[in-house]
């Protein structure tokens, strides 16, 4: 919110979609009144997807972003994102998740700017850093409510990367700058911190599965899963067997989660739940 009060262009709405049950936001709130701060209370809508669609679908701006709550913003990164917009004529844009360094985190993301295809979109997309104009957020339908935190199924992540396949799949055009930067806690993976045997596969599957939607044959998720059996291996030449495991659940949820979505396309069936 403070780097969101310093924007050098500022933000025309930010809207709060708020799902817990209580009031803590409203302490927080009360101290940035001088925003233009919509505050929705969505206790009974639950999961990240559908409250990402209930904000997006209640915002008036013509261009919308998706901030994490624990993200933050260098006071020129509107101000360059528009101006992205009004350069190349996208109509959406993305940037690169870095530290206070500039050193790129959470993730692999290209190095040189690039209009993004089916092949970069998996080098280029982080929720907090991407744009998006509101219609074609409407266009595409918005997020898949079967992925990500909180949806109750097995896919637990790529989201960003199925909205950008379906808005390159309809005919509007992406662009990627990584010297439009943003700002997040590092996500650093280490034993006994975090339920990341849990969280790996969910993440792979939900990696799966927006490939079998997306058309991307068997060996394009043989070759995504074989990316982490090669660092698997590379961590077991060095004896951590804790981060290796991660390497080898990935790449079978990988696998699983193409497989599953496959299944659920051949039946007819977009009910997406949980398996034992």
């Amino acid at each position: 919110m403070h780097s969101l009060r310093d924007q050098t262009r500022p933000v025309t709405s930010i809207l709060i979609v708020d799902q817990n049950a209580d009031d803590r936001l409203a302490g927080i709130l009360a101290d940035f009144t001088d925003l233009p701060v919509v505050h929705h209370r969505t206790p009974d809508l639950v999961g990240l997807c559908r409250n990402r669609n209930f904000g997006w679908q209640a915002a008036q701006a013509d261009i919308v972003i998706f901030p994490d709550d624990d993200c933050w913003y260098p006071v020129d990164f509107m101000a360059k994102a528009v101006a992205l917009f009004e350069a190349t004529g996208a109509d959406l844009v993305c940037g690169r998740p870095t530290d206070t360094t500039g050193r790129t985190i959470n993730g692999k993301f290209g190095t040189t700017a690039c209009w993004v295809d089916r092949r970069s979109v998996w080098f280029s997309q982080i929720e907090w850093a991407f744009l998006a104009r509101r219609d074609v957020m409407a266009a595409t339908g918005g997020f898949d409510e079967s992925l990500g935190v909180g949806s109750g199924t097995d896919f637990g992540a790529c989201e960003m990367q199925d909205v950008s396949l379906k808005a390159l799949a309809l005919g509007y055009r992406e662009y990627y700058d990584p010297a439009l930067v943003a700002h997040h806690p590092e996500i650093v993976m280490q034993h006994g911190e975090g339920d990341w045997y849990r969280r790996v596969p969910s993440y792979a599957r939900g990696m799966g599965y927006v490939l079998a939607k997306h058309g991307y044959p068997f060996r394009t998720a043989c070759v995504w899963a074989a990316r982490p059996v090669v660092g698997a291996l590379l961590h077991a030449l060095r004896l951590r067997f804790w981060h290796a495991g991660l390497g080898l659940q990935s790449a079978f949820g990988r696998l699983q989660g193409y497989l599953m979505m496959r299944r659920i396309m051949a039946s007819g069936d977009r009910g997406t739940r949980r398996t034992p």
